[in-house]
Formats: C-alpha cells, structure tokens, sequence
C-alpha cells in the first residue's frame, strides 16, 4: 500500500519534470547539511552532488545557481540523480523553453521554518512564505517543497546519494499533503525509517494565495519520526529551470522514544504553541 503511495506521489510530481534527468543545466541552491554532504536544492526537487566533486560548490553555498550538469546518473525515473562532474555558469537564471509555462517568480519572497517543538509533543514545522515585495503577488504551493534529511544507515532508499546523508521525504509539495501524508522515500522492509509528514490537523491549504506587501503565508506541518538524526528545509520554486529560495535548516534528533529534540540554532528558534482544546482531546 505505502510503496504503491510512493510511486504514485513520484509519478505526479516527477512527470513537472519530465520524468528523465540527463546532462544540462540546472538551477538551484547550494545546500551542505549538517552532515556535509552537498544537495543542488529546489524544494521538491534536488540534484545529489557527489562527495568527489563537492568542493567546486563550497564558494556558492547558499547561493542560488546555474549548473551545467556533464554526467549525471538517475537509477530510477521518476527519482532524484546524483551529478559527478559539473562546472557552474554562474547565478540562477531561467532556462525555460518559450513554450512551457514559467518557474514561480522568488524575487521579492523570503523564505524560513520555524519550529514549533513542545516537550510533550505535537512537534511542528511552520514554513513561512512572506512577500517583501511592494506589490501584491500570487503564490503556489505547489512550488513549495518540504524536504527531511537523515543520516546515512546502511538502509536501501530511493536515492543515489553517495555521502553521509540521504533525503526521507523529497520530491513532494505543500499541495501535495492536503488530505495525505508526505511520502517516505525509506519506506523499505525489513528496516525501515518511520516518517509522517503531514498538514497540521484542521489546517486546509490552497493551490494559490495572493499576498499582500508584508503578509506571510504561514503552513504549519505535523512531524513524527523514528529513532535517528534529522535535518529539515523547505524550498520555493520547486523546478531545475529557473531560480528557487532555500529556507534556514533546522536540525534535531529523535530518541528511542519517538521525543524530538533541535540541536544548534534550531533550539533558539523554537516557538512551542499551546493546543486548542479540540486538538487536545485528538491527541488522546
């Protein structure tokens, strides 16, 4: 049932993208996790950059780019590649044939997560989309992509990347999750990692919302995990052909319990929220 889930989700998302990735450009943002392995980063999307040639994008990180990606290796259509040999353009630009709709527009957005971690749970991620344009602009959420990283352990996933971190929920939309749960890309017997990603309960999220100067759109996302170390980011853009925005990384760890806990900067970000009675009795 859940691998039929997978594939399905991959499917929907994957085919924005044409399924295939071969040699060619790619916009994205530079990201090291806290595990120094180099992600070229979207939101629902991200190329695996391999640990022997990461250090050519060390300069860029946290910069938006464009790449040209000479050899690139998918294992599975639809799913994430891994690029081992590239050389950089320069700053993102859009690439997009005149006859396919445009990337989101990010100029004039900004991007961050905060966490909103209590010690007796519900643990929450708020991602925060603001416009810090002068003008009222429209937004998708089908451009927003949350992303979940964990540290390699030795299970099979369904990703090719090569260093010390793998993706646990990628390929995937805020949009996406009206109604379902995030897909688990570890998902995978006889050990698999424990994920639910989901829309915080009574929460309902449009396909587009207009923005006024100033206003934030704020989506609060319901997180449990398994035992092990996490990181997670949310991207806006969510297509190779044109810029994307990468919000702050918030890191946290998971005990034998199932009980969160932030680690570095993330700690200081922390906003606990006090339940509404009526989340409290669907928590019993």
């Amino acid at each position: 049932m859940r691998a039929s889930l997978i594939l399905a989700v991959c499917l929907t998302v994957g085919a924005s993208y044409a399924g295939i990735l071969a040699p060619g450009k790619y916009n994205g943002v530079v990201i090291f996790d806290r595990w120094d392995a180099c992600h070229l980063y979207t939101g629902a999307y991200q190329l695996e950059i391999s640990e022997e040639i990461k250090e050519q994008l060390r300069p860029y990180r946290g910069k938006a780019i464009l790449i040209d990606a000479q050899d690139v290796r998918q294992p599975m259509n639809p799913g994430d590649a891994i690029v081992t040999r590239l050389q950089v353009l320069g700053g993102a630009q859009d690439t997009t044939p005149p006859h396919i709709t445009p990337p989101a527009r990010v100029d004039g957005l900004s991007l961050r997560v905060v966490p909103s971690f209590a010690e007796a749970g519900p643990n929450e991620l708020v991602l925060e989309l603001r416009n810090l344009s002068g003008e009222r602009r429209r937004v998708d959420t089908r451009s927003l992509g949350p992303t979940l990283l964990t540290r390699q352990r030795g299970r099979l996933c369904f990703t090719p990347a090569d260093g010390a971190s793998f993706p646990v929920v990628t390929r995937t939309s805020v949009a996406s999750l009206q109604g379902s749960e995030a897909p688990n890309m570890c998902d995978t017997l006889p050990s698999p990692i424990d994920v639910q990603l989901t829309l915080a309960p009574g929460f309902a999220v449009a396909e587009t919302r207009e923005l006024e100067p100033g206003e934030a759109l704020e989506i609060p996302l319901r997180i449990a995990v398994s035992e092990g170390e996490y990181e997670f980011l949310a991207g806006y853009g969510s297509s190779y052909e044109g810029p994307a925005l990468a919000s702050n990384l918030v890191g946290f760890d998971a005990d034998h319990s199932g009980q969160l806990h932030l680690i570095g900067d993330a700690a200081s970000l922390n906003r606990p929220k006090r339940l509404h009675p009526r989340e409290r009795c669907a928590e019993r």
